[in-house]
């Protein structure tokens, strides 16, 4: 892939660039919100997540200096349940409280709709955090609920995904990230800040080079409305 040159790259975790990739409600970057959740959840192949709807697509409003607008994710994924994806670069230090509250929201918006208790679907956020927070040295944990003494797991309803992407870069450093990880091409793309291997890392994998052409587009045309 050429790109034209010169060009200022935005960075994929500036929160607004990582809702216009992922989040934007297109046909493209629906296709690459669905390879990232095939890649969260490890999917088997063959059994990928096949359909999503954002349900807060980017507005046409919406730029890349709008310090108010909404730029979490919110998704219902056919056959699976609903998503909040969120790009946190500071840490304020109530994450945990945070996507607690942003699922029990996807609940509540069930609700609104008129379904009844016994219809509402699975509940999942996913939080990409520019900062540490746990003390595992997994750079991505899950959690979920279950019982206190037993470790019986409650039914399947709620999932909290944490991917403290500084763990990653460290072990990525390391040598340390197995060569089947299947997150560690999105991270390494979220956290590039070398604007020189773009075109690299978009040679080494069709995906990642949508995300990239993706990238090149926002980056072209930042600042602009309806960008």
């Amino acid at each position: 892939m050429v790109y034209k040159l010169p060009i200022f790259w935005l960075k994929p975790k500036n929160d607004f660039v990582f809702k216009f990739i992922f989040g934007r409600g297109t046909k493209q970057s629906n296709k690459l919100l669905l390879a990232l959740l095939n890649d969260v959840f490890n999917v088997p192949k063959g059994l990928s997540l096949g359909t999503v709807e954002i349900t807060n697509p980017l507005t046409f409003q919406t730029n890349v200096t709008d310090q108010y607008a909404i730029l979490d994710i919110r998704a219902k994924v056919a056959g699976f349940g609903h998503v909040n994806l969120e790009m946190q670069r500071v840490n304020q230090r109530n994450i945990d409280k945070r996507t607690l509250y942003y699922g029990a929201k996807l609940f509540e918006e069930q609700l609104d709709k008129g379904n009844e208790y016994r219809d509402l679907k699975k509940v999942v956020t996913i939080n990409f955090l520019d900062f540490s927070y746990f003390t595992t040295d997994m750079y991505h944990s899950c959690y979920r609920l279950m019982e206190k003494r037993t470790f019986e797991p409650y039914p399947d309803l709620l999932q909290l995904h944490f991917i403290e992407m500084p763990k990653f870069v460290k072990q990525d450093k390391e040598n340390l990230i197995h060569t089947n990880d299947r997150m560690a091409k999105w991270i390494r793309f979220l956290t590039n800040e070398d604007d020189a291997r773009w075109e690299e890392m978009a040679n080494q994998d069709p995906i990642i080079e949508n995300a990239v052409d993706m990238l090149r587009t926002v980056s072209m045309d930042r600042g602009k409305p309806g960008c």
